[in-house]
């Protein structure tokens, strides 16, 4: 495609729309071939006395042509912080057009991130001002991404520049490349090869994990490493710093990029409610309006906190309008990242206590993510809905970290945190899968009967017992083993409840008996088995668990581990042996495996041996990943019995069901993750001659890769929480590093390990956690998190100190995430 040529200058512009030559300042619409009379040049000034040899600069003091000076233009009006669709005049007039199409030296792509709408600008344009070519763009001005040069270009036709200036800016240049890869550097980049773990310190006394809820009313700062602690509130009251906060939320609302605005005014919309500011809440709302489209999924969590205040005032069309508007905006939230998890549970969570239980499932049913992140969002949704922002504490119905039915859970627990008892059960009651209507039941009474405990409710505590009678008998163990630890959490004088609650768990899990082992002895069994519902037989892991966690606190080691045996029974019945399914799928991979099918089944011909060949890979398929489930739990169940003073007896079993020869019966355990957090307790103990001998065994072993059953996130978690326990934020936050988590398996333990650190005063150590992780969005909800427990702890000037002091140059959505932690905080103070 031709270029538009200059009449006066002849030189080449790229813009198809240029009214002025950009090199002579000439008109560009007149005739082809015409020149316009140059004007006649001033006199020179006579030029400076150049050195030997250097030439003089052709293009120096000549002065502009074509042109009169012209009266500098009124400065522009700014554009409303808040608005996206305001643009700056001043930028639009600089920027570089954008072409539809590539030629005449366009040949950068770049995208409007508004429109999206591609087009093609000249490679010198990289990282500067332009303009999108879609005439209807709302937001048209952007920048153009930088491109990498591994070498420096000389342009055909160089502009002449002082060469001090080149040397200046050049040095400039350098020096911020140099700066900013050691930052680089020093913060995310992984070496090539891992480093050595760092020893452990032996003899570690762990940060205890939170266990309870902990009363508001009677939260105290907790202690700060031997410093002189700050004044709880620094003379200020509680609504005072919330409204210190909030200001500084609305600030950085307003600085935020476009693309964040929304996510800080949701953030300012809540802290409106928290402080009771009817009006403020329509203001932000407004704003949100601004800077997003009116069906905006960010909407939804502000949209159902109203709903709630709707219900508690008896206002039914209000909260229908609410409920109308919520629903209309969840229709536009995008089907990954755990946001929409946890605002679909907000929202079912009231929907349910507005009788509309269908409607709640349905929102449910579309917006589950993945177990990790279903589980954390519950989790998070459960952490503001009770005002006890700690996640790293035993939560209702959760063992080994996780749920079952997440999201469904976690609607459970935020009705009964705004005391909707009985539209809790009929959620539980209304599940139709068995794992889930369980697992709701459970959390409806143990958050019941703690809430009994802890407000001298007895007529609470009565009704979580009497909610198990029509549990099935590992339902109804578990939520015995599950009260009795709530008595035990209670003090010395909970202890001899516990013991009948447990003697009654024992009985109902005795009258359970495991299934035999799965286990084939010939082809043919192996190609007719049809598997069972192995959910009755988890919910018996789980209650096993359970019991023998409590066990272990009454000191019955005895008996504990006896149920830890009962359960790893139990996972038998689950799915065959993953050694037995890992040797024959490679045997049916082998050339002359279905000649020997044809031989071991009495085939007639090769063409059922081919059928059948094709039919048992199919079922190795299958069965590999149920096998691998089945050895992910046996990891689980011995890993938690590590913690509980029978690490020996955790070492013993995984020799032993490794050793065995008969694949049909191996539990190879050697191969998973398990020796290295067995080796790690027993480091963490001082028995390094233990800890000596499981690393050799350990390297003999071969790992077989691709298995999930083999991977590295219960080790990695499980070190990670020792470094967080003495206080190592820097290393926990290496270990969690130190393998790539695409699934987000290990998002929970940031949290969890910046909850701990942070419940314990440890302030700039989860801030040091916090700040090494990748993901932004995972960092804004920690630091969020961190921050509201902070204030419940009457920490606040504390907190603040340590984020002063740890986080130098902090994005404004993480500022942002900070003050309206801080006012969630705060708000458990003032009984809102």
């Amino acid at each position: 495609m031709d270029l538009p040529t200059c009449p006066a200058c002849g030189q080449s512009v790229l813009e198809d729309d240029a009214q002025e030559c950009p090199f002579c300042g000439a008109s560009m619409t007149g005739k082809p071939g015409g020149r316009p009379a140059a004007p006649k040049p001033p006199s020179r000034p006579p030029q400076a006395k150049l050195p030997p040899g250097k030439k003089p600069d052709p293009s120096a003091n000549i002065p502009a042509v074509g042109k009169p000076a012209a009266a500098p233009a009124p400065k522009p009006k700014p554009p409303d912080d808040d608005d996206p669709f305001a643009i700056d005049s001043s930028e639009s007039a600089n920027a570089v057009a954008v072409s539809p199409r590539m030629g005449g030296g366009r040949t950068l792509e770049v995208a409007c991130p508004m429109c999206e709408t591609k087009g093609y600008v000249a490679p010198k344009a990289a990282g500067q001002l332009v303009k999108c070519c879609n005439p209807k763009c709302l937001v048209p001005v952007f920048t153009a991404p930088a491109i990498e040069r591994k070498q420096a270009v000389a342009d055909p036709e160089p502009k002449a520049h002082s060469s001090a200036g080149l040397f200046i800016v050049g040095s400039v240049g350098a020096i911020l490349v140099v700066v900013v890869a050691g930052v680089w550097y020093f913060m995310f980049n992984e070496p090539a090869t891992p480093k050595p773990r760092p020893g452990l310190p032996t003899n570690i006394p762990p940060l205890p994990r939170a266990i309870t809820t902990a009363d508001p009313e009677k939260a105290t700062a907790p202690a700060s490493n031997g410093a002189t602690p700050a004044p709880p509130l620094a003379g200020k009251s509680p609504r005072e710093l919330m409204q210190q906060e909030f200001t500084l939320l609305v600030e950085a609302s307003r600085d935020a990029s476009t693309s964040r605005k929304p996510f800080c005014r949701r953030l300012a919309i809540q802290a409106c409610l928290d402080l009771h500011d009817a009006a403020g809440v329509e203001e932000q709302l407004e704003q949100l309006q601004k800077v997003t489209k009116k069906d905006s999924h960010e909407a939804v969590l502000p949209f159902v906190a109203l709903g709630w205040q709707s219900l508690a005032d008896q206002r039914d069309a209000e909260l229908k309008s609410r409920l109308d508007d919520a629903i209309s905006r969840a229709t536009s939230l995008p089907i990954r990242s755990r946001y929409p998890a946890e605002a679909a549970g907000s929202l079912a969570a009231l929907l349910v206590a507005a009788g509309r239980v269908a409607d709640a499932q349905a929102i449910l049913d579309r917006h589950h993510i993945s177990p990790a992140d279903d589980n954390l969002a519950a989790a998070l949704l459960t952490a503001y809905a009770t005002g006890n922002f700690n996640i790293d504490r035993r939560l209702p119905a959760r063992s080994f970290n996780n749920w079952q039915a997440p999201l469904e859970t976690g609607v459970t627990l935020v009705l009964a945190a705004h005391d909707r008892q009985e539209a809790a059960q009929a959620w539980a009651a209304s599940q139709v899968d068995a794992t889930a209507r369980t697992e709701c039941t459970l959390a409806f009474a143990e958050a019941l009967a703690h809430n009994g405990l802890q407000h001298n409710q007895p007529e609470k505590w009565k009704l979580a017992l009497h909610a198990g009678q029509d549990l099935s008998p590992a339902g109804h163990a578990r939520l015995l083993a599950r009260l009795a630890a709530l008595q035990l959490d209670a003090g010395e004088q909970g202890v001899k409840s516990a013991t009948d609650l447990a003697a009654q768990a024992q009985s109902r899990l005795d009258s359970i008996q495991p299934p035999s082992p799965i286990r084939f002895n010939r082809t043919r069994d192996f190609l007719e088995f049809k598997p069972a519902d192995s959910a009755p037989l988890k919910l018996a892991v789980l209650a096993a668990h359970d019991l023998a966690e409590v066990q272990t606190r009454l000191k019955q080691l005895e008996s504990a581990w006896k149920n830890v045996e009962t359960a790893l029974a139990f996972t038998r019945g689950m799915a065959p042996s993953p050694s037995y399914i890992r040797y024959h799928d490679r045997r049916s991979r082998q050339p002359g495996f279905p000649a020997q099918l044809m031989h071991e089944l009495d085939l007639k011909n090769e063409d059922q041996a081919r059928r059948a060949a094709n039919d048992f890979k199919q079922r190795c398929s299958d069965m590999l990943k149920t096998s691998a489930a089945r050895l992910q739990l046996q990891v689980s169940i011995l890993g938690a019995a590590a913690d509980w003073n029978l690490l020996d007896q955790v070492w013993e079993t995984i020799r032993t069901q490794s050793g065995i020869t008969d694949l049909n019966d191996q539990d190879p355990l050697l191969t998973t993750s398990l020796p290295d957090i067995v080796s790690l307790r027993y480091e963490a103990v001082g028995n390094q001659e233990k800890q000596t001998a499981i690393q050799e065994l350990r390297r003999t072993v071969s790992r077989p890769g691709g298995d999930s059953a083999t991977d590295p996130y219960p080790y990695l978690s499980d070190l990670a929480s020792h470094f967080a326990d003495a206080g190592n934020a820097a290393d926990a936050a290496q270990t969690l590093l130190g393998v790539k988590d695409a699934a987000g398996v290990l998002d929970d333990c940031w949290l969890r390990l910046s909850c701990r650190l942070a419940s314990h005063g440890k302030f700039a150590e989860a801030l040091q956690l916090l700040v090494a992780l990748p993901d932004s969005v995972l960092r804004e909800d920690g630091l969020r998190l961190i921050a509201a427990l902070a204030a419940s702890q009457r920490a606040t000037e504390q907190f603040k100190a340590a984020v002063k002091s740890k986080i130098s140059s902090a994005a404004h959505t993480e500022m942002a995430a900070i003050s309206a932690g801080i006012i969630s905080g705060l708000a458990t103070l003032t009984g809102n």
